[in-house]
């Protein structure tokens, strides 16, 4: 398929996608507690909605993808509990124009071990969980699910052809690039490889649900989340260290060694406007040169300058060996090293390291060195984003939320984004005939 530009205006629409589920994974058997996650997304959406429609120009609509498996089942007694316990919420975020789906996973109580277990081997439990959800969703809506995604990415091509079958005419689960499991949880099966998978809706062969065609094809679009090039989160080199002169008085730390970044911030007390290249070394070997240009919400607030003194690297994927490895970090061209420093790295075997999914609630500075390269990308016509709904139960991810709402809006190509529906988009890639004729 082509990776040209989806449609010929200039508008780039942008697929709000929230799973809306219960705050922790393995619910409690016996506490049937409520959702207070979306019940604080759904208050944090409608304080955004003006300020984005303001910000764009146009109506605002988003897709709730709700859970009605039979873990809902097993725990509150209906797998309909949630829209029967929040009906006027959905009433609500239906009379803006926004759209429900189906989120699904396929948990399933262990008696031997009591405690959950996701089952995707058993594709009999799989297929009971997604028609359980869909004959759930008429019941509770009136209507057939249109808009479906999976659990923790998975899919398979029996799938994908039940919930085709059934009426959906997007699903929403591939991350491209994205390989290994997703789930931290006790499961069961496999996970399917994305990697060739490109970021464009699709109508997915019959017999590769991960592939465009050819011939015959299903009645669904695949619209996948958007993910990008690891590398891509790192901060680039300032392109030559300006050094502070005698008098200089350093600070910074290196704050951040994990599976998915190493991380930090420096500058000069005395030259607040200085800006610095930072050496990021891997068990006394350099690993690579950073710039501590990016922005920070936290320096601000703690008056560094105007807070524009971070960086970032995206963990390289051969230090996701399994190994400890001992991570420093210093201003380029000196001996300051940051304080923090060394740190260790260390975490399990990871073979899904190249590719990001872009979460809307990532840390600020990692969503918008994403956000900012996608949409420099001339062949950009889409952004499909996700978050789990029990970012409205934690303070920082929904003040992560809406900052990257604020980083979308104020963004040049602001003007451009057309905040839809999956339903919607689809209507709008079938008028313009994209996916029906595989290339």
């Amino acid at each position: 398929m082509s990776t040209d530009r989806i449609f010929e205006d200039t508008t780039i629409p942008v697929l709000l996608c929230v799973d809306v589920e219960p705050d922790e994974r393995e619910v409690d058997l016996h506490s049937q507690p409520d959702w207070i996650g979306f019940e604080g997304a759904v208050e944090l959406v409608a304080q955004l909605r003006p300020t984005i429609q303001e910000a764009t120009g146009r109506l605002v609509h988003m897709t709730w993808f709700l859970r009605m498996d039979p873990q809902i089942s097993r725990v509150y007694g209906d797998a309909g509990w949630a829209a029967t316990r929040y009906r006027q919420q959905f009433d609500a975020l239906l009379g803006e124009g926004d759209e429900m789906g189906i989120h699904l996973h396929p948990w399933q109580w262990d008696s031997a071990r009591s405690s959950w277990m996701q089952n995707f081997a058993d594709q009999e439990w799989v297929t009971h969980c997604v028609e359980t959800a869909f004959l759930t969703f008429e019941s509770a809506f009136g209507t057939t699910c249109r808009a479906f995604r999976f659990g923790d990415r998975w899919m398979n091509d029996e799938t994908m052809q039940l919930i085709e079958r059934l009426g959906a005419s997007s699903d929403s689960t591939i991350e491209p690039g994205r390989v290994g499991t997703e789930t931290p949880d006790v499961y069961i099966g496999t996970f399917p490889d994305y990697a060739p998978v490109q970021q464009v809706p699709y109508r997915p062969s019959r017999h590769d649900f991960r592939s465009p065609g050819p011939e015959p094809v299903l009645d669904l679009f695949v619209i996948p989340i958007n993910s990008a090039p690891a590398a891509w989160a790192s901060t680039p080199p300032v392109g030559g260290t300006v050094l502070s002169a005698s008098g200089a008085d350093y600070e910074g730390t290196l704050d951040a060694t994990s599976m998915i970044e190493i991380a930090g911030w420096v500058w000069d007390r005395n030259n607040p406007g200085l800006v610095f290249d930072v050496e990021v070394i891997c068990d006394g070997e350099l690993l690579a040169t950073v710039g501590a240009t990016r922005h920070r919400e936290d320096l601000s607030a703690a008056t560094k300058g105007d807070g524009k003194h971070a960086f970032r690297l995206a963990t390289p994927s051969h230090l996701k060996d399994g190994r400890p490895h001992t991570i420093s970090a210093r201003i380029a061209g000196s001996q300051f090293g940051l304080n923090g420093s060394p740190r260790i790295l260390e975490g399990t075997a990871d073979a899904d390291s190249n590719t990001v999914t872009v979460y809307l609630d990532h840390h600020p500075f990692t969503f918008g060195l994403l956000i900012d390269r996608i949409l420099a990308e001339p062949t950009t016509s889409l952004l499909t984003l996700k978050v789990r709904s029990d970012f409205g139960s934690d303070p920082s991810r929904s003040a992560n939320v809406r900052n990257n709402i604020e980083h979308l809006i104020a963004h040049p190509l602001a003007r451009s984004l057309d905040f839809m529906t999956l339903t919607e988009f689809v209507h709008r890639l079938s008028r313009n005939k994209v996916g029906l004729v595989s290339s």
